[in-house]
């Protein structure tokens, strides 16, 4: 049964479709990022850790411009592109800040700038990826009869936004989006390659090179664990048959493009570092040792880390299986599969793992909301009303019990 031929499980009329405005959600971003970002100290050894590494690159150069270091250790948990965005921004920024600052600040707070710079390219990804398969004819409501349906691109603009609050309102994200860590560079490489499969239906140039970003931006953030999602995303779209020939050529193109880069800046390396590379070669080695040996830990964290994306996204997998081959679903689908193939086969895996998986999930949780019937709305309704209201009360509750000492016992805490 061909697509074309099978009812789309959305309903949705015009006035429902309402779009929320742009500076809005500029604002939600900029509030959502700013907050916990500058003057605290490390919360975590990660942060610590690319804190120290893009220090040792700034005040010293030299070799570890080209590879991570940590004073005179190679730091191989991640790549060189953490350190060579940082590095900008401290030219930049550090002595504009250490105007009021001590140079030691200016340096720590010139280094978690680019977060703002990696946080806005998730979004929009995100956004401009789930907009444009929204717009697809697959992806449109079913058409009313006396009309009243959406516009595509009110529709469009409306999912994307649905998207964009699904992946703020994602649990497991909010400490690492504020880190200095490889992993929100990371999360922006995974949106621009998910993004350039989805531009590359229209605009195969700028798909082109959205995909060069993602595909080699990965793999010099993390390395090999970084880019083996968008790596098998790639492999598995290049059969997909929504693409005609000219845009798997493209596809080709780009991961040919992305791995001679790589191999340069792995021969590089290997000429001049030989230490590193084996001791980054041994990370990936053991990291790629596991078999399915902590998946099961990793799909009972996930449940905890994608909330409350995942429900909505498995409701959308239900309520679209007969357009599963639709790239509205099977896009976003792909990289999910592939994320959970890569900790699968990883030895050990937590949240910098888990963390690109919000972004195609936040994608088909967006995809469940034209489909969701109105008792189930009611339902949630009632449901987001209790939990604010319990949210409220228990921050009231520390407050008076931090400032009034009641109730004791949580002062006393």
């Amino acid at each position: 049964m061909v697509l074309e031929e099978t009812k789309t499980p959305a309903r949705l009329t015009a006035p429902t479709a309402s779009k929320l405005p742009r500076q809005a959600l500029l604002w939600v971003g900029l509030a959502y990022v700013l907050f916990g970002l500058f003057f605290r100290d490390a919360w975590k050894t990660d942060d610590a850790a690319g804190l120290a590494a893009i220090l040792t690159a700034f005040n010293e150069g030299g070799r570890a411009l080209l590879a991570p270091y940590i004073g005179n250790f190679p730091s191989v948990e991640h790549g060189p592109l953490l350190i060579w965005v940082a590095y900008i921004f401290e030219l930049i920024f550090s002595p504009i800040f250490g105007l009021w600052m001590s140079p030691l600040d200016a340096q720590i707070t010139a280094a978690r700038l680019p977060n703002l710079l990696y946080f806005y390219i998730v979004l929009y990804g995100v956004w401009y990826g789930c907009y444009l398969l929204a717009r697809r004819p697959e992806c449109q409501p079913l058409p009313l009869p006396f009309g009243g349906e959406p516009d595509p691109r009110d529709y469009g603009r409306m999912l994307a936004d649905c998207a964009f609050l699904f992946l703020v309102a994602c649990f497991g994200i909010i400490m690492r989006m504020h880190e200095t860590t490889y992993i929100p560079l990371l999360m922006a490489c995974h949106s621009l390659a998910f993004y350039g499969f989805v531009r590359v239906f229209e605009l195969p140039r700028q798909g082109f090179f959205f995909l060069i970003a993602g595909l080699a931006g990965s793999f010099f953030a993390a390395g090999l664990i970084g880019v083996f999602p968008p790596l098998v995303a790639t492999l598995l779209l290049l059969s997909y048959r929504f693409y005609d020939k000219k845009q798997k050529q493209t596809i080709l193109f780009a991961l040919a493009v992305s791995i001679i880069i790589s191999l340069a800046w792995l021969l590089t390396i290997n000429n001049s570092q030989i230490e590193w590379l084996t001791a980054w070669l041994s990370y990936n080695q053991l990291s790629f040792s596991g078999y399915g040996r902590s998946f099961l830990n990793a799909l009972r964290d996930l449940s905890w880390f994608l909330l409350p994306l995942w429900p909505f996204a498995l409701y959308a997998l239900w309520q679209w299986r007969r357009w599963f081959m639709a790239p509205h679903i099977f896009i976003p689908s792909v990289f999910i599969i592939a994320n959970l193939l890569l900790l699968f086969l990883l030895r050990t895996s937590f949240e910098p793992e888990y963390a690109t998986l919000v972004m195609p999930t936040a994608v088909l949780a967006a995809m469940s909301i034209p489909t969701i019937r109105r008792n189930l709305i009611n339902a949630l309704d009632w449901y987001s009303i209790m939990i604010n209201t319990l949210a409220i009360i228990v921050i009231w509750l520390g407050w008076s019990a931090l400032y009034l000492g009641w109730p004791a016992k949580i002062h006393d805490n």
